[in-house]
């Protein structure tokens, strides 16, 4: 039996293994997705004679609580190596390797060979070379017999001189090219850590800076095949690996030499880099080599050369992860700023996906000129300010750049796959009640690949964190984060009361520079605003239990009524309100309570023959309305008296001085103390 361990439903699905191609092989084949399923069946699952495909990431996101059963399978596997059949599958290999009963491999390879694997296990042919190279893996033995035939007809041909800077890697096992020119700088015995490992992004990254960061060269040779795995190919990809990276050579030409036919190779994931002017595919017999070297190659057009290649996304790495690291090392070159990069994150950057997303973001596709990195560093000053990250996938890169940029800040993470608000860890909801919080940076998928499928933006988890947040206190001020750039998913977004998002942007669309700088700078003035913002959470606590205390006061049920109409009025604005320059009109909403109190007692003043039964307070507030003398060094009808004339001076424009601003936030934090004080009195 074949278990396929690999927690990513959408990798399978992407290359076709959908429910109904597993369940065609159900005899043959059984998936296991989660560590739940994975320890109900671990028994069956180490059985010997059985076949075992594991994703190396399939325990990536697993808390500690489950480590007990993560690290006793991960030993099982180990001491079962001679009698189980293992492939190890992970999107950081970019080669094939097969040894007896152990196989090292990329996702596209595995899914794509595996029906015929299962087909030819089926009729009693277990070989992991039918995974790993497909139905005609006999090309590797193809390839090695060309290599050795030129190889031979090349021994003691002539050699020339050349006048250019020239260099050549030659490989150190028996496929070597030696080659035909003399005065050139050779590499020899690079290749030797690659005969019995498979060929990561991280192992080419390094010998592109090894080589290729102090010295100009006029040409570069390197061959097609290298490795444990010659039908790899991965001289594409170190060709790649060379444009991609920031080196001396750069835009140097390149030659690729090789056996190989290009039926042979034009599958390969790095097969774009030969449609490039700059990047040759020659023969490896010494004519073909002497011939390139005449070869009149001007110097790569970075802009315009690598404009045409197109990369698809690896499948190791689901879209919600890839948002998180790319946004978080796309924000980091925005705003010039440090921070700790996780090994998974600097392992990406070293990939050739990224390296090929990054050119895209480096250069405007206005007008294909490069654009300098950020000089000056934009960080975010928040001495003092409270803030709660909540996002399932922080550490991909996300809460170490939140941490880097908010400058002396205290800051909380909450790193949980969670269906909605109520799911989250009761410490941090008990804060959120206690209004302990000054921004909220809340993550709109909080269950990763659970919910790409997910159409209604309503039912991603996040929104149901957000609504939980904002019933606590409306005033909470909570900016969204999203690796949506759709328009209908942010106007919901906005409809749900947040009060910002921030696209954390996907490597996919391939977004230019100017974007990711004014998506910063956009994120920037949400926060701006949302400190600035800060008077709603306590205004509105202070609302809240001033509405409580009416409710439970022996104030009369026909004010009450009004009394809860108009502080909804006001709570209504002053929710809504934009910027300072609204503050007027949410000052005259809650000043309208005076009127509305001093009507009511009014109107029982008209319909009674005495005002004698009203308390003498309450004449106070009636009185303070009208034109009688109020001689009282009581606090609260001094204020209450302030508080009408900085009204009548804004109504009437009477432009006189007053100890309260009906325009500042100071100024409606002081009316509100009136208006609690007034309706504590009655």
């Amino acid at each position: 039996m074949i278990y396929i361990i690999d927690d990513k439903k959408s990798r399978q699905e992407d290359f076709g293994w959908d429910e109904k191609l597993f369940k065609t092989y159900s005899n043959d084949i059984v998936p296991v997705r989660s560590i739940e399923e994975l320890s109900s069946l671990q028994e069956s699952i180490l059985q010997s004679g059985n076949t075992i495909l594991f994703h190396e990431s399939f325990f990536a996101s697993e808390d500690a609580s489950k480590q007990e059963i993560i690290n006793a399978f991960k030993y099982s596997l180990k001491d079962g190596t001679d009698r189980l059949y293992i492939a190890y599958f992970s999107g950081s290999k970019g080669g094939r390797y097969v040894k007896d009963n152990i196989c090292m491999l990329p996702p596209d390879v595995l899914y794509t060979n595996l029906e015929i694997f299962i087909n030819k296990l089926k009729g009693g042919d277990i070989n992991f070379k039918y995974l790993a190279f497909g139905e005609n893996h006999t090309i590797e033995e193809s390839i090695r017999e060309r290599l050795d035939r030129i190889n031979d007809e090349n021994i003691g041909g002539d050699k020339v001189s050349v006048q250019n800077n020239i260099f050549f890697a030659v490989t150190s096992d028996d496929t070597e090219v030696e080659p035909p020119f003399n005065n050139i700088s050779i590499i020899r015995d690079w290749d030797l850590a690659f005969r019995d490992n498979p060929i990561s992004d991280i192992d080419l990254d390094k010998l592109v800076m090894n080589w290729f960061m102090e010295r100009k060269y006029d040409a570069i040779y390197i061959p097609l095949c290298f490795g444990k795995t010659l039908s790899d190919f991965m001289g594409l990809r170190l060709a790649m690996h060379i444009r991609f990276t920031s080196t001396l050579n750069q835009t140097t030409p390149v030659f690729i030499y090789g056996a190989a036919l290009y039926n042979e190779i034009k599958q390969n994931y790095c097969f774009d880099i030969l449609k490039t002017t700059t990047v040759r595919l020659i023969h490896c017999d010494n004519s073909s080599l002497i011939k390139s070297n005449q070869l009149d190659i001007p110097e790569c057009d970075l802009a315009k050369d690598l404009g045409i290649i197109h990369l698809d996304m690896p499948s190791n790495i689901g879209g919600h992860s890839l948002a998180n690291q790319w946004g978080a090392e796309v924000l980091a070159r925005v705003t010039n700023i440090k921070y700790d990069t996780p090994i998974e994150v600097s392992v990406s950057l070293k990939s050739i996906y990224f390296k090929y997303a990054l050119f895209h973001t480096i250069f405007s596709k206005s007008n294909n000129i490069a654009i300098p990195k950020a000089t000056k560093t934009e960080a975010i000053q928040s001495k003092g300010r409270r803030i709660l990250l909540i996002d399932d996938e922080a550490d991909r890169g996300w809460e170490q750049i939140v941490r880097a940029l908010f400058v002396d800040a205290y800051i909380d993470v909450v790193q949980s796959k969670i269906p909605g608000f109520d799911a989250l860890p009761e410490q941090f909801i008990k804060r959120i009640q206690n209004d302990f919080y000054d921004l909220y940076l809340l993550d709109l998928r909080l269950q990763g690949e659970k919910e790409e499928s997910i159409v209604q933006t309503e039912l991603f988890s996040g929104m149901d964190v957000l609504e939980g947040i904002k019933s606590v206190n409306p005033g909470n001020q909570v900016i969204m984060l999203t690796a949506s750039n759709k328009a209908w998913n942010l106007k919901k977004i906005i409809k749900k009361k947040a009060n910002g998002y921030y696209i954390k942007e996907d490597p996919e669309l391939l977004l230019p520079y100017e974007f990711s700088v004014e998506n910063y700078h956009s994120f920037k003035k949400d926060i701006m605003t949302a400190y600035n913002n800060l008077y709603k959470r306590d205004l509105w606590a202070q609302y809240d239990d001033l509405f409580g205390y009416i409710e439970s006061s022996i104030i009369e049920d026909e004010l009450k009524e009004e009394l809860h109409s108009q502080l909804s009025i006001f709570e209504q604005f002053m929710l809504a309100s934009t910027s300072i320059d609204n503050l007027s009109s949410v000052y005259l909403t809650l000043f309208q309570i005076f009127e509305t109190i001093k009507q009511y007692y009014s109107r029982e003043m008209d319909f009674s023959s005495s005002e004698s039964y009203l308390p003498a307070d309450i004449k106070k507030i009636i009185n303070t309305f009208g034109s009688k003398s109020i001689d009282d060094n009581d606090s609260v009808y001094k204020m209450l008296k302030i508080a009408n004339r900085a009204r009548n001076n804004y109504v009437h424009k009477l432009h006189q001085t007053c100890e309260i601003d009906h325009k500042s936030v100071n100024g409606l934090r002081e009316l509100f103390k009136v208006v609690s004080g007034v309706i504590h009195l009655l």
